[in-house]
């Protein structure tokens, strides 16, 4: 008979990163639905009367795709001057973080069985991610992930939602500047 898990404890740690992950992947979602709405807010802001037209650039679009027309979009606009494209570049920079460590969550085998190679006492999961290289051949990366990172990186997720509902603000209404609305509070 399958064992999914060896031990009360083993099941309650594997739940809990289970979780935090679910969170993070949720999380993540917002942040992609808060680029699409900086985007709609700079399109109305500079001129842009039918939203679905905005909505046709950046419906069922992703992370990375996301990212990157929010940076275009923001670099063009003529009111950004170099202190608030610095903290938009920040920004843009940490989304970019994270959405390298989402694609490799979701793109890795997960084994959270504590019985690898080198499992210790304190419950890690494990994750294996498999790529083929055209000169290499097949690679595999390992990462290690606990309940910590996974905390480290939901307050990662909080920090870059409130930025971009700062960001927001600031490109659905005049007279705000980004610099210093990043600046005004620490998120």
């Amino acid at each position: 008979m399958f064992k999914e898990f060896e031990s009360e404890e083993h099941e309650k740690a594997v739940k809990e990163i289970r979780g935090l992950l679910g969170e993070f992947v949720i999380a993540f979602e917002a942040i992609c639905a808060s680029m699409r709405s900086c985007i709609h807010c700079a399109f109305k802001r500079e001129g842009l009367q039918n939203q679905l037209l905005s909505q046709a650039v950046v419906n069922g679009q992703s992370g990375t795709p996301l990212r990157l027309t929010l940076w275009a979009v923001c670099s063009s606009l003529r009111d950004q001057d170099d202190d608030d494209l610095l903290c938009i570049k920040t920004l843009i920079s940490d989304i970019e973080r994270l959405t390298t460590q989402r694609n490799g969550f979701m793109h890795s085998e997960w084994h959270l069985n504590a019985n690898y190679e080198d499992a210790g006492e304190e419950f890690i999961g494990l994750l294996l991610g498999a790529k083929t290289h055209k000169n290499r051949g097949p690679e595999f990366k390992t990462d290690h992930i606990t309940v910590e990172k996974l905390q480290e990186l939901m307050n990662d997720t909080r920090s870059i939602r409130v930025r971009l509902h700062k960001l927001g603000i600031c490109l659905n209404q005049n007279g705000f500047k980004v610099s210093e609305m990043f600046n005004a509070n620490s998120d």
